[in-house]
């Protein structure tokens, strides 16, 4: 309850509102060019754990620029593919 109190004399009620836990910056992030390049090693169809011994990096943070990109499935790469219909000359009764 110190807590609480503490957070209400700082900055009022707004201090009793729940705030995001994300960091406000990550200064260790990886960089543009280094998710450039497993961007483009992913679209030649490499897996995670070749582009991380590619690059001489973490398979963990490989897997997680993937997915932060969008491409942690192999399948993300290809479109999707239309339904399969059939058509008969007549209806169906």
């Amino acid at each position: 309850m110190l807590e609480v109190g503490r957070a209400f004399s700082r900055r009022g009620t707004g201090g009793l509102l729940d705030r995001s836990s994300a960091p406000h910056r990550v200064p260790h992030r990886t960089t543009e060019e280094r998710v450039a390049a497993i961007t483009a090693l992913r679209k030649m169809r490499l897996t995670g754990a070749d582009i991380a011994l590619a690059m001489g990096m973490p398979a963990s943070t490989v897997s997680g620029v993937l997915m932060r990109i969008g491409l942690g499935k192999l399948s993300r790469l290809e479109p999707i593919e239309p339904a399969n219909r059939y058509e008969r000359a007549r209806r169906a009764s």
